[in-house]
């Protein structure tokens, strides 16, 4: 008969085993991190979205406001995002907007996601036809979330049967669809003869119209049209680069087709790209041109085509 092995013994015996067993214990939430020693915008940002991303909000917000007070003025947006997501900070969209517009107006040093806020926050404001081309900006410069809100002011944007319907604007009471169809008005038909022009503000309308084609707003969606757009405005791109290729990682986001449809849209982003004029063109070719080639080739197609 095997002895029974004392209490004790027992007891020490099964820590030991528990010990062995046991997970190392965890690292600390928060590793300490040295000030840059390097005097530039991108090392101090740097320094300070690392504060944030270990969750030192408060740091954070200590180090940008005593760097900004240095004059530092790209320091301010920072700070802003902070205050307008509240964090290390009480919430305060009013002051999110004042600190980011001081970087935007000192400093050409800020991030897309900055101007991205700041133009949603004019959109929320009912300032449209800013927050359209603040957002496009942000979004040529990598911010996927202002890429993606695009598309919501865009569906926001198009007029309903009624609001197209109006001879003039002042014919609409609403003041806030007044200004909503004025906004697109403004860049989606009148200065839409615009892409017809091998110049750097043609690639924005050929980009806002191809997520039109691609989500079907206000029309049937057309996924050749809109692949064929992007198509075109990336040949402006190429032809005219009016910003280093750095700033669209996000940006030229092409669509999944199968082989005959890209093939049709790559066919008819030739076709759109030999339409193109290589002139600069003038307002008055803009604004009073009756049709742009560009887009009367983008509704044929998508006529003949319907999805």
């Amino acid at each position: 008969m095997i002895k029974k092995i004392p209490v004790l013994i027992a007891l020490l015996l099964s820590a030991c085993m528990q010990a062995e067993n046991a997970a190392p214990p965890a690292a600390p939430l928060t590793a300490s991190l040295a000030e840059p020693t390097e005097d530039s915008p991108q090392a101090r940002l740097a320094y300070g979205k690392a504060l944030e991303q270990q969750g030192n909000y408060t740091a954070a917000l200590a180090y940008y406001e005593r760097m900004a007070k240095a004059r530092n003025y790209e320091m301010y947006a920072p700070m802003g995002l902070l205050y307008l997501h509240g964090r290390g900070v009480k919430q305060d969209t009013a002051k999110a907007e004042e600190l980011i517009v001081r970087t935007y107006s000192n400093s050409p040093v800020i991030s897309a996601e900055a101007i991205g806020e700041w133009a949603h926050l004019n959109w929320l404001k009912g300032n449209y036809d800013f927050a359209l081309s603040m957002q496009l900006r942000a979004a040529y410069e990598g911010d996927k979330t202002a890429y993606q809100r695009l598309y919501d002011y865009l569906a926001a944007l198009y007029p309903t049967k009624e609001l197209a319907a109006a001879s003039s604007l002042a014919e609409i009471a609403d003041i806030d669809q007044r200004k909503k169809k004025g906004t697109w008005d403004l860049y989606m038909v009148q200065m839409a003869n615009a892409v017809d022009f091998r110049d750097s503000g043609a690639q924005n309308l050929a980009i806002l119209w191809a997520m039109v084609y691609e989500k079907g707003i206000g029309m049937p969606p057309n996924p050749v049209v809109s692949q064929a757009l992007r198509l075109y405005a990336q040949k402006l791109q190429d032809f005219s680069e009016p910003m280093p290729k750095s700033y669209l990682p996000n940006w030229w986001k092409m669509l999944a087709l199968n082989d005959k449809e890209q093939h049709e849209a790559e066919q008819l982003a030739e076709a759109m790209w030999a339409a193109a004029s290589e002139e600069t063109p003038t307002p008055q070719q803009i604004l009073y041109q009756e049709n742009s080639k560009i887009l009367s080739m983008a509704q044929q197609y998508a006529q003949e085509h319907t999805q």
